[in-house]
């Protein structure tokens, strides 16, 4: 008895398909990777005699391709990526500029400034431009834009600077005008390319990047699943990460004042540690300017030839060989100990 054969019907799903998924690819992962990037339609220009499109027209093709690349580039790495000299350049900058910075907050603050307590400086005003500011190591009389700078706040100048000089370094050593940014799936990945140490949101006191995020959204933000920058990519120097750590310090200060609990940062404990540790692999860092430490003055005590100085520190002490005229001498430690000569 014959039949009619059963009348196929094929859900939403299935009709988005247009090819049969195979079980081995026709590339392998590795050269797909590299290729998929040059992928494009052939054009008349290239010698062909006839161009002939079976499903779609070639704009509609053309159209299928571009949107397939645009998607793969979203969830494909560039597995090979290596920091370029522009990266080198801007971070070995910037470290040594933050070993800069933190010198001269040391400096200022070790000689304990006075402030006029019914008159605040200009520069902690409400109404100060802080952007305005073009010397950020002197606002007046020599005080510093960061003196009030504590850990956490260097901390999140050096996550600004990052997460900035990633995104341009990336775009750059990528050379590729459709990755207007990085894929959040891919951050970590890219930041340990380049940093060789991994981003974790744990030692800012966070959960997840997309608090990362969040916190710092004057430099960087999510757009369709893809951090971009909030900053001029060409922009010269690096005293706008600074400014805007001093900006957000003031905010969280004035919250807290107020008796918002919340605004305070609760950074773990290994934070500090972990913020000093910063290098450029494979680049030496120095500081451009060291400041010189504040000088203690030193007091000669003389003493006759009989008396005797009980050591205090004898690992420190040196003595001369002659055996006449003999000289002990101490050196001053961290500028405390004062300078004992005996005669």
């Amino acid at each position: 008895m014959d039949t009619e054969p059963p009348v196929v019907e094929l859900d939403d799903d299935e009709k988005k398909i247009n090819f049969i998924p195979k079980a081995l690819p026709d590339l392998t992962p590795q050269v797909m990777a590299a290729s998929y990037g040059k992928f494009t339609t052939p054009d008349e220009e290239e010698g062909f005699h006839q161009i002939r499109y079976e499903w779609q027209s070639g704009e509609k093709a053309h159209e299928y391709l571009k949107t397939w690349v645009l998607n793969k580039k979203r969830t494909t790495r560039i597995e090979d990526i290596k920091p370029g000299t522009l990266f080198k350049t801007k971070a070995t900058e910037f470290a040594q500029l933050l070993i800069q910075w933190k010198q001269r907050q040391r400096a200022y603050n070790d000689t304990n400034p006075e402030e006029d307590p019914l008159e605040k400086p200009a520069h902690k005003r409400v109404d100060f431009d802080l952007f305005s500011l073009e010397n950020i190591g002197d606002c007046g009389n020599g005080a510093p834009l960061y003196e009030s700078f504590g850990f956490e706040d260097w901390a999140l100048v050096q996550l600004r600077f990052e997460l900035y000089i990633l995104l341009v370094a990336f775009k750059t050593d990528a050379d590729d005008s459709d990755r207007v940014g990085i894929p959040l799936d891919h951050l970590t990945f890219y930041y340990t390319q380049y940093f060789h140490r991994q981003l974790q949101p744990k030692v800012y006191g966070l959960s997840d990047i997309n608090e990362i995020i969040a916190m710092i959204p004057d430099t960087v933000a999510s757009k369709d699943g893809v951090l971009v920058s909030q900053l001029e990519e060409d922009m010269e120097g690096t005293d706008i990460f600074v400014k805007l750590a001093e900006e957000h310090r003031r905010e969280r200060q004035r919250r807290i004042d107020a008796g918002d609990e919340t605004a305070r940062l609760k950074f773990l404990p290994t934070a500090k540690q972990t913020m000093s540790q910063y290098n450029i692999p494979g680049v030496k860092i120095r500081p451009i300017t060291p400041i010189a430490p504040v000088e203690t003055p030193t007091v000669k005590v003389s003493a006759p030839k009989t008396a005797k100085v009980a050591p205090i520190l004898p690992s420190l002490a040196t003595a001369s060989s002659e055996p006449e005229k003999r000289t002990l001498k101490r050196i001053p430690v961290a500028g405390i100990m004062p300078s004992i000569k005996k005669t």
